[in-house]
């Protein structure tokens, strides 16, 4: 049950923390993949298991699966402590976090690719303008902890980490920290774990792990969200987008996902009127490579160099797109409709991962308010101080 004193007890603070580590630098991460592997549920998918590979390589060959493994750690500590790690927003790595019970979106389920960032999704057309590009790495992983940032830096500092003064003792909103594992070299391989402290992540971490299942199937929680009473719940408050909830009136977390998806651009007037649905990057990515054959991680980057009309590799990627050789080409017909609707819809295009783990919080806010009115208004005071 929420009570109020557990919301007095919230405090939300940004802490940022760096981690980390070169390729090989820490050969324990073997041990921790190994682990999460061996645990898994019985049930899980055998193309789970080959993406669970397939994602651990590309995280070794990128220098990230210290930081991983250091994740994984740090959220079986918490575990014990009474706490939790929740990482979200990121593609990359989400296999490895879902089985490890880090995340609680089914990357599969939710349509999650981390093949954008993983070398295998290569065209085997060594013409392709990417061909010798490095493999693209992910920028950060957003993630939330039921500890105060002084409980966190706390357990920061038992495992050993050092930090940057950048902000330690800062007051307000914000604290940034730099924190590197002891013994780990300086490199540019590095994973940035972003703690939330927005009221929608502030509000969620009041609700019990029942209340946040209970939460996507809540009648009364969507009834909410359907008429638009979302004044206090910040990424739901703008006009435009309670015009949308009260138009979509979504009934399920991928259907909020679309709303957040679609009024991306917050206060511009006609946000909701782009487009009927929104452009997901995955969707198009799989349809290239359905359509054509072209690999997931070059559909990627075309995506994103079409998503910029003025880059000036948008000419090449045009002559490559179509001299692609598929098994069964398309009539130069729906080529053409296929390379028009690339045009028109990629600049509108967006990661699915980061709305979605938006929309999670969301949702949870929007149930600590359906069903704890007064839990809900301690936490927006203590927000507000």
């Amino acid at each position: 049950m929420v009570s109020a004193e557990l919301c007095r007890t919230v405090s939300p603070p940004l802490i940022e923390v760096t981690l980390s580590g070169k390729a090989g630098s820490d050969r324990q991460e073997h041990e921790v993949f190994a682990k999460v592997l061996e645990q898994a549920p019985g049930t899980v998918p055998g193309t789970m298991l080959s993406r669970f590979g397939e994602e651990c390589r590309f995280l070794r060959a990128t220098g990230y699966a210290p930081a991983i493994a250091e994740l994984i750690r740090l959220g079986k500590e918490l575990h014990r402590l009474g706490a939790t790690l929740h990482v979200e927003g990121a593609a990359a790595g989400s296999t490895v976090f879902y089985l490890e019970g880090l995340t609680p979106f089914d990357p599969a389920e939710h349509g999650l690719l981390s093949e954008r960032f993983i070398d295998t999704g290569r065209s085997p057309d060594a013409g392709w303008p990417w061909s010798d590009q490095e493999i693209a790495k992910p920028d950060y992983f957003v993630a939330r902890t039921s500890m105060s940032p002084q409980e966190f830096l706390v357990v920061l500092r038992r495992r050993g980490y050092r930090f940057g003064a950048t902000g330690e003792t800062i007051p307000g909103l914000s604290c940034t920290i730099t924190a590197k594992a002891r013994g780990v070299e300086d490199d540019d391989c590095s994973a940035h774990v972003v703690v939330m402290a927005s009221s929608v992540a502030v509000l969620s971490n009041c609700l019990s792990a029942q209340e946040r299942v209970a939460s996507q199937s809540d009648v009364q929680t969507w009834h909410l969200l359907a008429a638009g009473d979302t004044a206090g719940i910040e990424v739901l408050e703008s006009d435009v987008v309670r015009e949308a909830l009260r138009l979509r009136k979504p009934r399920s977390l991928e259907q909020l996902t679309d709303v957040l998806a679609i009024t991306r651009m917050g206060s511009a007037s006609d946000a909701f009127c782009l487009r009927d649905m929104p452009v997901y990057q995955e969707d198009l990515m799989r349809e290239l490579h359905a359509a054509l054959g072209i690999g997931l991680r070059d559909a990627y980057e075309l995506v994103r160099t079409l998503g910029n009309p003025l880059s000036p590799t948008v000419v090449r990627a045009r002559e490559t797109f179509f001299s692609v050789q598929p098994p069964e080409p398309p009539s130069p017909r729906e080529w053409n409709r296929l390379w028009d609707r690339l045009v028109d819809e990629c600049p509108h295009a967006v990661c699915k991962a980061n709305y979605l783990a938006t929309a999670h919080h969301c949702l949870q806010a929007a149930y600590l308010k359906a069903h704890h009115p007064a839990e809900f208004r301690a936490v927006l005071r203590l927000i507000g101080e």
